[in-house]
């Protein structure tokens, strides 16, 4: 049974609203996905393309499919030619949580913790993570409140760093839902989701950050380096950034620096205690061999 776009909210209605009919509409859903970028298609199509050894149904929210097609949190199962289904309408989000599986293969999302991939070397990770254990703890430390933890990542293989969420959490997708739902009451506006960030343990760049700080932990460029790899990491991972004025500064800082030339004073009325500090030496750091 073919069912038309105009109709397809209907039935995603139905799947959240008709427990009678709940079954029947899920057979009706249909998605873009990065196998079936062109034409929609259903989740008995997507388990008929499955691996054999693969245990989940991979999806992936965004606002749009164009922005999700792009994320970086799609590289290592694109490597391994694992389809992700496109979740990109609103009502995406609230299918999520009312289906939890389809055909006895259970939803993933590949934008939160917990993504098994099939055949992952257990033994090889815990051997990183011991090795990398001072740059993960130095992370968590240098980022404070803005991360719940920080930990390696098997989900990237091109970008140096992405910011997950909980199993159970919102998505980055849903953040941005509610805070437009929210309007302007500030009560519902300042919740968020809890944010991980997950670093690539072969990325050159994070292989070096964990050299020097073994090195110089408390080197002030090292820490404006955390930030601006954790503003980069939540950009890319679908969030919106919550403090654009301070970003927008370290990278003017670094910029300054780069050119030669020095940043004029913030004006006096200014308060510093909203500012973050990004403060670079005149020594050569990290940025001067990136």
């Amino acid at each position: 049974m073919r069912v038309s776009g105009t109709n397809m909210e209907n039935v995603k209605m139905g799947v959240l609203e008709d427990a009678k009919n709940k079954n029947k509409l899920i057979s009706l859903l249909r998605f873009h996905s990065t196998k079936s970028e062109d034409k929609l298609t259903s989740f008995e199509e997507y388990v008929d393309r499955m691996k054999d050894d693969q245990q989940n149904i991979f999806y992936i929210s965004g606002e749009s499919i164009e922005a999700v097609k792009k994320s970086p949190m799609l590289e290592e199962l694109k490597r391994r030619d694992l389809e992700v289904l496109y979740f990109t309408d609103t009502l995406d989000e609230y299918l999520t949580q009312a289906i939890m599986d389809f055909d006895g293969y259970m939803l993933q999302s590949v934008t939160k913790e917990g993504l098994k991939l099939g055949d992952d070397d257990e033994v090889e990770m815990e051997k990183l993570e011991t090795e990398f254990k001072p740059i993960t703890s130095w992370l968590q430390k240098t980022l404070g409140k803005k991360v719940e933890k920080v930990k390696l990542s098997h989900r990237i293989r091109e970008t140096p760093a992405v910011v997950v969420t909980a199993q159970h959490g919102w998505s980055a997708n849903m953040e941005r839902i509610m805070k437009a739902q929210a309007l302007g009451d500030n009560s519902q506006s300042s919740m968020s989701a809890k944010k991980t960030l997950e670093v690539n343990p072969k990325h050159p760049m994070i292989v070096e950050l964990k050299n020097r700080v073994e090195l110089f932990p408390d080197d002030t460029n090292l820490k404006n380096t955390a930030q601006l790899i954790y503003d980069a990491a939540l950009m890319s991972s679908g969030f919106t950034h919550d403090d654009p004025l301070n970003l927008v500064r370290r990278i003017h800082t670094i910029l300054a620096k780069d050119l030669g030339v020095e940043l004029p004073e913030p004006e006096a009325e200014e308060s510093a205690s909203n500012i973050e500090e990004v403060e670079i030496d005149d020594e050569p750091g990290f940025h001067d061999e990136l």
